[in-house]
């Protein structure tokens, strides 16, 4: 795969202008992928509707005793709560069924072998999205002015709808995101971020035409 081209002299990836935006978003997916992930999402901040739908939900006591759906109020479903000044989410999806992988019914019907949940094969997964989106954060805070957080099942976030919005697949009835190629096996996280805008940069209006990328 041939790399985006590289920013004009000068520009060092400065998010001047939407055609800046446009070309850094092609740089993103372009890491991402170089990384082992299979696909990338980028999105706003808007989860209005879904904060709606989760505050009937827990009105209801459906939450049982998960006490911990509730005690964080809205940064839950507003990022920019959580991490102040977020303006765009990057998602991205990370498949862990093995190619190799031997049939589950097989295993499962063969009392001398213990079955262990596909995600829990190899190493921790926590431990692999996380160093694995820190580099591609790094990657990107080297061609501009870059401010995030990652997450990986480490603050509350609304990771369903997240990936849903910026376009990795959307809700199963089994409350799982699922996709065309990879259906329910695979990973998804994200990246809170905001770009600071210096040297006459447009921030917001880059940013705008990445999320139209997704």
């Amino acid at each position: 795969m041939t790399p985006p081209a590289e920013p004009p002299a000068g520009q060092s990836g400065a998010l001047a202008d939407e055609p800046a935006g446009a070309a850094l978003a092609a740089r993103i997916r372009h890491w991402a992928l170089e990384l082992g992930f299979q696909q990338v999402g980028i999105a706003d901040c808007d989860l209005g509707e879904a904060e709606g739908r989760l505050a009937q939900w827990l009105a209801r006591g459906w939450q049982g005793d998960m006490n911990y759906l509730s005690t964080h109020g809205t940064r839950r479903t507003r990022p920019a709560e959580l991490v102040p000044g977020t303006l765009r989410i990057i998602t991205v999806r990370m498949n862990y069924f093995p190619a190799a992988a031997a049939d589950s019914w097989e295993v499962m019907h063969d009392g001398s072998r213990a079955y262990v949940a596909r995600y829990a094969l190899g190493r921790d997964y926590h431990k692999v999205l996380r160093g694995r989106l820190q580099k591609l954060c790094d990657r990107i805070a080297e061609v501009t002015q870059f401010h995030h957080r990652v997450f990986t099942d480490s603050a509350p976030v609304m990771e369903v709808e997240l990936a849903v919005k910026s376009g990795l697949g959307w809700r199963g009835k089994h409350t799982l995101v699922l996709n065309r190629e990879a259906g329910s096996w695979f990973f998804p996280r994200r990246n809170l971020y905001r770009f600071a805008a210096s040297g006459g940069c447009c921030a917001i209006r880059a940013l705008r035409h990445l999320h139209e990328l997704h």
